[in-house]
C-alpha cells in the first residue's frame, strides 16, 4: 500500500516533523510506502464541473493540517483519511469541541465570544457581560490555537481588554479557571476504540499551562475506569480514530474535560511511556484499510 501525509508548508521544526517522519518510519519498516507532502502542494483543485486530484496513486491519507477547506476537498475525492474530517473541523474549533461534548463529560463553564466586525472598538456592555458570568481570573482561548499557545490567563478587567483589542479578529471562548489544576493536566491517547495510556503535563516554571511546548514535563499517570470511560465516550462522540485528550482534575477530584486534539503530537508520548504510537496508529491505519 501507498499513503501520504499531509502537513503544513509553514510550520516545520524538530516538533512538527517528529510526527509524520516517526510515521513514515513506521509504515516503512511494515512494508508500505509513504510520501510526506506539504499542503501547499494543492493536492485538489476545482477545475470547470469537478474536482482534480493528485492523490491517485494513493490508498489513503493521513492529514496533520488543520486547513478545513483543503480536508474538504480531499474528502470529496474518496480517499481514505485519518483523522475523520469531521473529527479534525471539530477538534480544531474548540468552540465546536465543547458544544459536541457537553452533557456528555464534565466541562469548564464557557462563554462564546461575540465576533467583532471592521475592528470596532469593544463595547463596555460586552466587558461587563462577560465579568457577570466569569469571575476573575479565567481563561481566554483563541477558538484555533494549538501546543498551549493562545491560551491566556486574565487577571483583571486591564488584561481582557489588552486581548480581546489583540486579537479582534480571531474567534474566542472564555471559560472558568480550574484553579486547583494550575500547571498540571492528563494527556489521555487514544487509537481506534483503544486507550492506550496517559501521563500526567506538568509545569516547571510556574505557567499556569502544563503543555510541553511551553517549557512543562511529563511523567506516566495510571489510568482508572473513570478515565478510560471518559475518552472511550468522547471517541465514540466524536468519531476520533485518534486523539490526545487532556483532562483537568478539581480539587474535590472530579475529572473536567479540558480539550480534545486530533492531531495530538506524541512526541512526548514515546519519550515518557515508551510506547511506540507511530507503529501502533500504522498498524490500526492498515488494519481498517484492508477491512474496507
Amino acid at each position: 500500500m501507498k499513503g501520504i501525509i499531509i502537513v503544513n508548508s509553514h510550520t516545520h521544526n524538530s516538533l512538527l516533523d517528529y510526527q509524520p517522519k516517526r510515521l513514515k518510519h513506521e509504515f516503512e519498516l511494515l512494508g508500505h510506502s509513504i510520501d510526506i507532502v506539504d499542503n501547499d502542494c494543492f493536492v485538489v483543485t476545482i477545475e470547470n464541473q469537478g474536482f482534480k486530484s493528485k492523490l491517485n496513486e494513493y490508498d489513503f491519507c493521513i492529514y496533520l493540517d488543520k486547513d478545513i477547506p483543503t480536508l474538504k476537498a480531499i474528502e470529496k475525492t474518496g480517499i481514505r483519511i485519518f483523522n475523520n474530517p469531521s473529527a479534525i473541523i471539530n477538534c480544531d474549533d474548540k468552540a465546536l469541541t465543547y458544544i459536541e461534548l457537553c452533557g456528555l463529560v464534565s466541562l469548564p463553564k464557557t462563554l462564546f465570544g461575540a465576533k467583532i466586525y471592521n475592528q470596532e472598538e469593544i463595547k463596555n456592555s460586552y466587558i461587563e457581560n462577560i465579568e457577570k458570568e466569569l469571575s476573575y481570573p479565567f481563561i481566554l482561548k483563541i477558538n484555533k490555537s494549538s501546543q498551549g499557545r493562545g491560551v491566556f490567563l486574565i487577571n483583571n478587567r486591564e488584561e481582557l481588554l489588552c486581548q480581546l483589542n489583540l486579537n479582534k479578529d480571531k474567534d474566542l471562548i472564555f471559560q472558568e479557571y480550574i484553579s486547583q489544576a494550575k500547571g498540571e493536566d492528563i494527556r489521555i491517547l487514544t487509537i481506534g476504540h483503544n486507550v492506550i495510556g496517559a501521563i500526567k503535563r506538568y509545569s516547571t516554571n510556574g505557567d499556569f499551562r502544563s503543555n510541553c511546548a511551553v517549557g512543562g514535563s511529563a511523567e506516566v499517570y495510571p489510568l482508572d475506569d473513570q478515565l478510560k470511560a471518559i475518552a472511550l465516550a468522547i471517541v465514540d462522540k466524536m468519531n476520533l480514530t485518534y486523539s490526545g485528550i487532556d483532562i483537568l482534575r478539581t480539587g474535590s477530584g472530579q475529572y473536567m474535560v479540558c480539550e480534545v486534539n486530533s492531531n495530538a503530537f506524541f512526541k512526548t508520548f514515546e519519550e515518557t511511556t515508551k510506547e511506540n504510537i507511530a507503529k501502533l496508529y500504522a498498524m490500526y491505519i492498515l488494519n481498517e484499510i484492508n477491512r474496507s
